[in-house]
Parts: structure tokens; sequence; C-alpha cells
């Protein structure tokens, strides 16, 4: 496949990615919150199946930890036990290792990357775990993104940094936007008068 092709369709991967992403955190609730995680997963796991094809790629934490973030977003949609269980989050956390020190050790990925997305992933699973979506997006926001966004830097993945990106700033409103309305007293039904 030619390069040109390849690094399209690794840009349009990301792109596919952060979409999903951005628009879970505007999810009010946790079931389409889970699933267009494990929509964005999909696709970041692909971007970073296809870095591996390019010549100098080879983004192999990413793609594992992706992949598995797909299990993952399903798992906690749909299985309410499984996501309040810690046997489960427990196993999970150990695949995010196993992935972080294979990407390491077996595919020769940056020690440093391996090790920071591992951390992420462990944070983001822990995060989920307690599955209040402030916590959620809170958590996202000071750890999990900010150290994806490193991650996306250096493996040159335009989707991830902007999605990181994105997501941030998606949390951001999405927190206000949810204080704001918790906030808002409730209109009065008998109140007819036209806003000016």
């Amino acid at each position: 496949m030619p390069e040109l092709l390849l690094q399209i369709l690794y840009q349009t991967a990301g792109g596919l990615g952060m979409a999903a992403a951005v628009i879970s955190f505007q999810c009010r609730n946790n079931k389409p919150y889970y699933l267009l995680q494990a929509t964005s997963g999909a696709f970041f796991a692909l971007q970073f199946f296809l870095s591996s094809l390019l010549p100098g790629g080879g983004a192999w934490a990413g793609f594992m930890i992706n992949a598995l973030n797909v299990l993952r977003g399903v798992v906690y949609a749909f299985c309410e036990k499984a996501r309040t269980a810690w046997p489960f989050s427990i196993g999970l956390m150990l695949a995010y290792t196993a992935c972080g020190v294979l990407s390491i050790t077996v595919f020769g990925e940056s020690v440093v990357l391996g090790i920071l997305v591992t951390i992420a992933q462990l944070a983001g699973t822990v995060f989920m775990k307690l599955g209040k979506p402030k916590v959620i997006r809170i958590g996202t926001l000071t750890a999990v993104s900010p150290i994806w966004l490193v991650y996306d830097i250096f493996k040159m993945s335009v989707g991830g940094i902007l999605c990181e990106s994105f997501n941030m700033g998606s949390i951001v409103v999405a927190l206000f936007r949810f204080r704001r309305k918790k906030e808002d007293p409730p209109a009065d039904p008998g109140d007819t008068a036209s806003p000016e």
C-alpha cells in the first residue's frame, strides 16, 4: 500500500476516533458514554495499528490499549455488575499493564511512552469504575487526556492530538453546561411573558 494512502488512512482513523470521543463527553448517561468510548477506541486501535505499517512507525501500546478500550466500553455499557465489581476492573488493569510491558519488551516501544499510556489507562479504568460522570470527566481532564496528548505528539497522530485537546475542551464545556443547568431555577409554568 502506498505510504501516502497509509498516512491518509492513519489520520482519518484518528479523526473518527476523535469525533466519537468528543461526543461521548456530552452524554449525560453512562451507557452512551461507554459505547462512544468503545467506538473511539476501535478507531484509535486501527490508527495505531496502521502506524506500524508506516516507516519509523509502531505505536504498539496505543494499538493494544485501545483494542482493550473497546472491550471495556462494551462491557461497561451493558453489564453494570462488571463495571461496579472490582474483579473485572482489576483484570482490565492487569491487561493494560501487560500491554505496556509487551509494547516495551517485545515491540521496542519507548519505555517512557509505554509506561505513561499504561498509567493513563489504569487511572481511566479507576475513574470509570467509580461510575460518576463528573468524576470520569475530571479524571480524564486532569490525567488521562494530558498523558495521551504527549503520546500522540510523539506518534505524530494529528487525530489523537486534536482528540485529546478537544476532549479537554469538551469536558470543560460539559462541566460548565451541567453545572449551569443544575443551578438554573425551574421555569414558572404560569409565566407566559415572552423573554425580551
